[in-house]
């Protein structure tokens, strides 16, 4: 199994990243990839991030966008694995979720973050904006039992452990790490403390890049999954070529950047 690990500049303009979205799995595709897998709110925005909520959202926008990425991916028969808002009844926070599309264009599973951060009062963080999920999913990619998570939920380690009970060999856990103002990434700094910074590996000074270093991720990642995929990595443009060929350039064809470069 091959899979594309898709990232690009995602927005609040839904029409935007679905025209993303589809350059990536074409290029994907060409590539030889199985799987095309996107970030969390890649396709609908992250709500309170990408835009501040779902009070005004555009759910018909989503709609005719989710319909059409099912149809390229039954075109160009590959996974789709895509992170999007999904519409509860009237009186509900929407989901955070992962939207599992097979080779056929056909929905095969849906998952919905279920560590929404946020506090008690359901006030703040994820909690002010999304209805946290339930239940685990699992599906399988030529023989290859799969499994997904988004974001936060990396920091509960008895889902890890729930599917791999399930058989699962491979994770698709989706995150979305943008549009984070430079005051906003300093604050963050300066209450985990200067005196850690030593402990950072990423690139900004975060939570995440203190307890979840890249040595931890790989280790958990071969002990769920072991070599079960081969990794071309799709990143932003930025006139750079990663170990796995050129990187994607966006749908207008203007250069963009690359954080992660």
């Amino acid at each position: 199994m091959n899979v594309a690990t898709c990232q690009f500049p995602v927005s609040a303009d839904v029409g935007a990243n679905c025209r993303w979205i589809v350059r990536q799995m074409r290029l994907a595709a060409q590539r030889g990839a199985t799987v095309a897998h996107f970030p969390e709110g890649a396709l609908s925005g992250y709500a309170g991030v990408d835009f501040p909520g779902f009070a005004d959202f555009d759910w018909d926008s989503l709609r005719r966008s989710s319909l059409y990425l099912h149809r390229v991916a039954g075109e160009l028969g590959i996974w789709l694995v895509v992170g999007s808002a999904h519409r509860l009844g009237t009186g509900h926070k929407p989901h955070n979720s992962v939207y599992v599309v097979d080779p056929r264009g056909e929905i095969v599973d849906r998952y919905d973050k279920r560590f929404c951060s946020g506090d008690t009062t359901g006030e703040s963080g994820d909690l002010a904006r999304y209805s946290p999920g339930d239940h685990p999913c699992v599906w399988e990619i030529d023989g290859i039992r799969c499994g997904a998570l988004i974001c936060y939920d990396y920091r509960f380690p008895e889902l890890y452990r729930e599917y791999k009970r399930a058989g699962v060999e491979l994770m698709f856990h989706s995150f979305h790490a943008a549009n984070a103002s430079a005051e906003r990434v300093a604050a963050i700094g300066d209450l985990i403390g200067p005196h850690l910074k030593k402990s950072n590996e990423a690139a900004t000074f975060t939570y995440p890049g203190i307890t979840m270093p890249a040595s931890m991720t790989a280790a958990a990642a071969f002990i769920t999954s072991g070599s079960a995929a081969r990794t071309p990595r799709l990143h932003r443009a930025c006139g750079r070529r990663s170990r796995s060929g050129p990187t994607a350039s966006p749908p207008d064809g203007s250069a963009g950047t690359c954080p992660a470069c």
